[in-house]
């Protein structure tokens, strides 16, 4: 059983004139998915991605923010973005109400992970409510933020 590359000739990959359209066609396919795909995730608001994050300052140093949606790898970077991580000065108390939201993998775990991290470093106190049962499940598996549910520990690795 060889482990190295020593079997990968490139030189030796043809491809025939009568093959080309077809791989100039998915080579176009494909690039036009890549450009087009976050564009049309953004432009169109879906219930499916977690791009609905509203919030709202209830009391002087009290921040609230409501989640609405699916969060998982493709919707992690909007979850993200709809969060003022770098308010000043940081309220003093943020909560997270997950009641129209559910947790689907480990990015999404990950990403709430993040944006509480980044809360506390910036001297908030975070509160997560209403985790469904199956959210909150996947976040004491796997997450770290023991306000979630976590298993606590630390949060070195989340960015």
């Amino acid at each position: 059983m060889r482990f190295g590359l020593d079997w990968f000739h490139p030189e030796k990959v043809t491809v025939k004139a009568t093959q080309l359209p077809a791989v100039w066609g998915l080579m176009a396919l494909t690039l036009t998915i890549i450009y087009l795909l976050p564009r049309l995730i953004s432009a169109v608001p879906s219930a499916l991605v977690a791009n609905l994050v509203s919030t709202e300052l209830i009391a002087p140093g009290h921040r609230v923010y409501r989640v609405r949606g699916q969060l998982f790898f493709v919707s992690s970077i909007y979850f993200r973005q709809g969060f003022k991580l770098d308010e000043q000065p940081h309220p003093g108390h943020v909560t997270i109400d997950m009641a129209d939201a559910h947790l689907w993998d480990q990015t999404g775990v990950t990403a709430l992970d993040q944006v509480i991290r980044r809360l506390k470093l910036g001297g908030s106190s975070v509160e997560v409510l209403n985790l469904n049962p199956e959210s909150t499940d996947l976040f004491a598996r796997i997450g770290v933020a023991e306000e979630a549910g976590g298993r606590g520990g630390s949060m070195d690795s989340a960015h």
